[in-house]
Parts: structure tokens; C-alpha cells; sequence
């Protein structure tokens, strides 16, 4: 059987920090290609990010977060995760 792996995009908030993230990640298993928003050099690599992934992942309040305003308008699958 193939595994098909997603390429998710998160978004998180500042009560997160990025180790948070990752560590829970990998404590439940997630085996899937991530991209953490807020560590995109360019707003290019955002956007190119965001146009492959088959989701996004959000952490916190990421309200007024450019990244989910442009989530919204690209109509991404959105969950939020914690």
C-alpha cells in the first residue's frame, strides 16, 4: 500500500513557540511535509507554500495573522489544532 503524505502549512500564534509545535508534532506521529509560516524567508515562499499544501494547521489565535487571511481567501482546508 502507498502512503500519500500531505504537505500541511502552519500557522500559530504567538503563544506557541516553534519547538512547541514541532515537539507535539512528533509526540503524536505525524509523518507529514510541514511548513511553519512564520519561518518563510519571502512572501513568495509563503505563497508557493501555501499553494501546494493540502491543509493548514492552526495553533492558537491566528486572527489578524496575514497567513490566515490568505488561507481564507485560497479556500485551504483549515483545522485547528490547538
Amino acid at each position: 500500500m502507498k502512503i500519500i503524505m500531505s504537505n500541511v502549512y502552519i500557522i500559530f500564534s504567538r503563544s506557541w513557540t516553534l519547538e512547541e509545535i514541532k515537539r507535539e508534532l512528533q509526540e503524536e506521529g505525524y509523518t507529514h511535509n510541514f511548513f511553519f509560516g512564520r519561518t518563510a524567508k519571502t512572501y513568495e515562499d509563503k505563497i508557493k507554500a501555501m499553494e501546494i499544501a493540502n491543509e493548514v494547521w492552526i495553533f492558537g489565535d491566528v486572527n489578524g495573522i496575514e497567513d490566515f487571511s490568505l488561507a481564507k481567501s485560497m479556500k485551504k482546508d483549515i483545522w485547528v489544532m490547538g
